[in-house]
């Protein structure tokens, strides 16, 4: 663990300590608790942005039409896109 020293408003040093106390931990471990909390938080928040994104995604992939296209496009895809053979 490392030292670290943080700057509270006289306010959330006042809560901060009551909590510790009701919970019979040091304001430290309180602090590391709480901030575990919102990083955790935080990081499944994000997850369910990029599930919602992937289902967007998919959503939008249903919608685009490749009639016409032609039967070998993801074999052949350099060909198509670069009219070159990178093989």
């Amino acid at each position: 663990m490392l030292r670290t020293q943080i700057y509270l408003p006289e306010r959330q040093l006042r809560i901060l300590k009551k909590k510790a106390a009701e919970e019979d931990i040091s304001v430290s471990e309180l602090i590391r608790v709480k901030l575990d909390e919102s990083l955790v938080r935080s990081d499944v928040q994000n997850l369910k942005k990029r599930e919602n994104i992937g289902k967007w995604l998919n959503r939008v992939a249903k919608k685009v039409s490749f009639k016409g296209a032609p039967k070998d496009l993801a074999k052949n895809m350099d060909r198509y896109l670069y009219d070159k053979d990178f093989r």
